[in-house]
């Protein structure tokens, strides 16, 4: 999956999953063909909606706690 030099362990796939999904991209696994390149663009693309959803969650609880406080 990610070319001769590096060994296809599943080890190395669970690395580079991580790295894709939390937005890192160390740069250092890179898939070879198209069926890996298409994993890594759905996980990129996963990775940026949760990380979107995460934002929006906190920022609504801290203007939740914040209305509620001037309210009081």
């Amino acid at each position: 999956m990610f070319g001769d030099e590096n060994l296809d362990s599943l080890g190395n796939q669970l690395f580079f999953s991580f790295t894709t999904l939390t937005t890192t991209g160390y740069g250092n696994l890179v898939p070879v063909g198209a069926t890996g390149q298409g994993i890594a663009i759905a996980e990129a693309i996963t990775g940026q909606l949760f990380l979107i959803t995460a934002v929006a969650r906190i920022v609504r609880g801290a203007s939740a706690k914040r209305a509620a406080s001037s309210d009081a």
